[in-house]
């Protein structure tokens, strides 16, 4: 079901593009400082990528269903909660509706796939014990830990307020948290992209 390949080669090669997506989030929110210090995060450069990377990971995961169809139910579970996340990262706009409206459609999206992996039961469990042990998922769950966990903590106002005390301003807090938050989306598409592909090769060899 889940097959990798550890090679010396794959192995520096993943490493590189780790480093790759380090020093990229870093550019990228530089290229974003003039905005972030004046108080704006929904229009910028690392926004919009943080919206584009969970996309196209509910993209790739909701391909996924339909290639590898013995991790149907499990992938269908991931496609929500990614699709959740995409909703929530679009609050700014679904908050023209009415303050908080994004938790609406993030729960529907959340019930609907929770309805549709228990009609693919027989297709959950047991993919999801094969792939939470698999590399691509060590990707995305770090990527997940980033994002919901350690940006959350590392990235709060409170944290920094001590540290610096007199001498704190909210725009390095809004610069480390979004940082982190691109971080942890990059990482977490680049583990669905790998996903994608053994899927995509598992349909073939089927």
């Amino acid at each position: 079901m889940v097959q990798e390949k550890n090679t010396f080669a794959g192995l520096l090669l993943r490493l590189f593009i780790l480093i790759s997506l380090v020093l990229l989030s870093i550019v990228i929110v530089s290229m974003d400082s003039g905005l972030l210090i004046r108080g704006s995060s929904e229009d910028t450069v690392t926004e919009i990528s943080q919206k584009l990377c969970i996309l196209l990971a509910v993209i790739l995961f909701a391909l996924a269903t339909r290639y590898d169809t013995r991790s149907r139910g499990f992938f269908i579970l991931v496609t929500g909660l990614f699709a959740a996340m995409a909703i929530r990262e679009a609050d700014g706009l679904l908050d023209n509706i009415q303050k908080g409206f994004w938790l609406y459609p993030a729960l529907s999206v959340s019930a609907v796939a929770i309805y549709f992996s228990i009609k693919q039961n027989a297709t959950v469990k047991l993919p999801l014990l094969a792939h939470m042990n698999s590399i691509p998922f060590a990707y995305i769950t770090q990527g997940l830990v980033i994002i919901l966990i350690f940006s959350r903590i590392f990235g709060s106002g409170f944290m920094w307020r001590v540290v610096m005390g007199d001498d704190y301003d909210e725009i390095y807090k809004t610069v480390i948290q979004e940082g982190l938050e691109l971080l942890g989306y990059m990482i977490l598409l680049y583990g669905s992209i790998f996903v994608f592909k053994q899927a995509y090769e598992q349909r073939n060899n089927a």
